[in-house]
C-alpha cells in the first residue's frame, strides 16, 4: 500500500518511481515535498511509513529538476535485491556505481574544501626539456609526500579519461599527429600548430582534473608540465619556422581566455639538462612498440607491452631492450605490435635549444612571481631526499592560493 501524498502538493516524481516503491518496499520521502508539508506533517509522514513496516528515507534535494537528475542516485539506495526486476520492468537505467558531480547543493549541505587540507595539499609541477627525468622525479615526490602523480598529458589524454578509455582516430582528437610533427615539422597542412593547440587543451583539461582531485580529497598532486609551461614549445616552433606568427597570436588569445579560470601551481621544479645530454639520451632510447588493434585477428603470442589496459586503434609504449614480437587479445580484439624507432630521434638540436632558452628566459621568471621555483641539474634531481628537504623548507607565502577560501574553492570546483 502506497503512502498517500496530500492533494495540495503537486506530484514531483514519475509514476514509474511509484511502481518501484511498491515493488521494493521502500517509501521515498523527498525533502522537496516535506518542507511544503511543514515539520509536524513531515514527522507524521515518517511515523506512518514506519508504522506500516516500510523503510523511510529522506532524499536531500531542492527542486523537481534536481529530483529527476538524481534518479540514478536515488535508485542506488534500493536495498532489496528482488526489486531489481521491478527496476528493469520500469525501464529505468540502473548501474552498480554512479559518479555524482559536485554542485551548489553539496555546498549548501555543508560540503567544505579547506577542512580536508593538510601541509601538502598543493599542486607541484615538474618541468624540463625532453628526456630530462621529469616523470621519475615526479613519481618519487608523489610517493614520498603521499600525493597523487599525474603523468604528462599527451594527445590521447581525453580519450583515456572518457568513454571506455579506447584510443580514437586522430580526426576525433585534434586531427594532429606527433609522428608527422617529428617527421616533417613544416608540413603544409598545419599539423604543427594543431598539435600544440591540442596539447595545450589536454594539459588544461588534466590540470583541471588535478585541481578537482585536490579540492575534493585534500590530497596534493604532482604533474609533469602544465598549461602554464606549454607555451615554451610554441615559442620554439615559431623560432624554428614551423608555424606562422598568426598561430602564436591565436594561441595567446586562447590561453588568455582559459588560463585565468584556474590557479597556478604552488611549486615548479625545473630539471636543467643541457641539450647535448638530451640528444644523447634520445639516441640511447630503446625501440618503441607500435601496437594496432585488428578485428578478427587470429595470432596470439607473448604480451608485447606492460599496460595493455589502454587499448584502442593505436597504442604506443616503450620497450627497453625487449625484442619480443607478438600479439595479445584485449577486449575481443587482437593487438599486434611492431618495433620501430622513436619519433624523437628526428628532433633537431636547435628546436631543443629553443625550448631550453624559453624555459630559462620566459617561463621561469614569469612563474616565479606566483609560484615557488626550485631548479636542479640532472644529477641533483636524482637525490630525491634532498629535493624533499628543499620542498619542506619552502614557506609557500606567495601567489593567489593565499587569497582563497571555501567560497572561492566552491566556484573553482563548479567550473
Amino acid at each position: 500500500m502506497r503512502r498517500e501524498i496530500p492533494t495540495n502538493v503537486p506530484p514531483l516524481l514519475p509514476s514509474k518511481l511509484d511502481t518501484i516503491s511498491e515493488a521494493t518496499g521502500v517509501c521515498w520521502v523527498s525533502a522537496v515535498i516535506l518542507p511544503r508539508l511543514g515539520f509536524t506533517k513531515r514527522d507524521e509522514a515518517l511515523r506512518q511509513s514506519k508504522a506500516q513496516g516500510r523503510q523511510a528515507e529522506v532524499v536531500p534535494v531542492f527542486s523537481s529538476s534536481v529530483v529527476m537528475s538524481l534518479g540514478p542516485a536515488v535508485l542506488r539506495g534500493v536495498r532489496s535485491r528482488p526489486g531489481l526486476s521491478a527496476l528493469r520492468a520500469a525501464k529505468l537505467h540502473i548501474t552498480s556505481s554512479w559518479n555524482l558531480e559536485y554542485g551548489w547543493t553539496a555546498y549548501v549541505l555543508g560540503e567544505r574544501t579547506t577542512k580536508r587540507f593538510n601541509e601538502f595539499s598543493k599542486v607541484f609541477t615538474v618541468d624540463g626539456n625532453l628526456h630530462s627525468g621529469k616523470g621519475k622525479l615526479a613519481q618519487h615526490i608523489a610517493e614520498k609526500l603521499n600525493m597523487r602523480y599525474f603523468p604528462e598529458a599527451d594527445v590521447h589524454y581525453l580519450d583515456r579519461v572518457t568513454g571506455d578509455g579506447s584510443i580514437l582516430d586522430s580526426k576525433f582528437g585534434g586531427n594532429c599527429s606527433l609522428e608527422t610533427f617529428y617527421n616533417d615539422p613544416k608540413h603544409p597542412n598545419g599539423n604543427s600548430y594543431r598539435l600544440q593547440a591540442w596539447l595545450y587543451s589536454n594539459r588544461l583539461l588534466q590540470y583541471g582534473d588535478a585541481l578537482e582531485h585536490l579540492l575534493a580529497t585534500g590530497q596534493g598532486v604532482v604533474l609533469e608540465r602544465s598549461p602554464y609551461s606549454d607555451f615554451v614549445f610554441l615559442d620554439a616552433m615559431f623560432k624554428q619556422g614551423y608555424i606562422h606568427k598568426r598561430c602564436v597570436e591565436h594561441y595567446e588569445k586562447i590561453k588568455h581566455l582559459s588560463i585565468c579560470e584556474v590557479l597556478p601551481p604552488h611549486l615548479v621544479i625545473y630539471i636543467d639538462v643541457p641539450v647535448p645530454e638530451v640528444m644523447k639520451r634520445i639516441e640511447e632510447k630503446g625501440e618503441v612498440n607500435d601496437s594496432r588493434c585488428y578485428e578478427g585477428a587470429q595470432r596470439s603470442n607473448d604480451e608485447p607491452f606492460r599496460e595493455p589496459k589502454l587499448t584502442g586503434r593505436i597504442a604506443l609504449c616503450t620497450s627497453y631492450g625487449d625484442k619480443t614480437h607478438g600479439a595479445v587479445r584485449l577486449q575481443g580484439k587482437m593487438v599486434i605490435s611492431e618495433l620501430r624507432e622513436p619519433y624523437e630521434k628526428k628532433v633537431s638540436s636547435a628546436y631543443l635549444q629553443s625550448i631550453e632558452d624559453c624555459y630559462k628566459k620566459s617561463f621561469l621568471p614569469e612563474i616565479s612571481e606566483t609560484s615557488e621555483v626550485l631548479q636542479y641539474t640532472s644529477s641533483e634531481a636524482e637525490e630525491v631526499d634532498k629535493v624533499i628537504e628543499d620542498i619542506e623548507a619552502l614557506n609557500f607565502d606567495k601567489g593567489p592560493w593565499l587569497e582563497q577560501d571555501d567560497i572561492t574553492f566552491h566556484h573553482l570546483r563548479k567550473l
